[in-house]
């Protein structure tokens, strides 16, 4: 890996704690949408690590993913 490949890598990764933080997310919605979008598990995956319904997992997923898109669209319009 490049350093400046790292750097980017490292960059996103902070921007993605601090709007994760932003969000206010329950722990359990960080957890997961961490496991989905930084490690890449699926949701059936998740549901084996911690034991949680398909269902369960997959509603923490998608209302953390909308709770996290308000802050980059707030982010977004102060940019401008």
């Amino acid at each position: 890996m490049k350093i400046c490949d790292l750097a980017e890598a490292i960059a996103d990764k902070l921007t993605l704690e601090q709007a994760l933080t932003e969000a206010k997310l329950t722990n359990r919605q960080r957890l997961f949408l961490w496991e989905r979008l930084v490690n890449g598990h699926t949701v059936g995956d998740i549901e084996a690590l911690y034991g949680v319904a398909h269902a369960t997992v997959s509603e923490h997923i998608i209302v953390a993913a909308k709770k996290l898109m308000k802050v980059y669209i707030k982010w977004e319009r102060s940019e401008k």
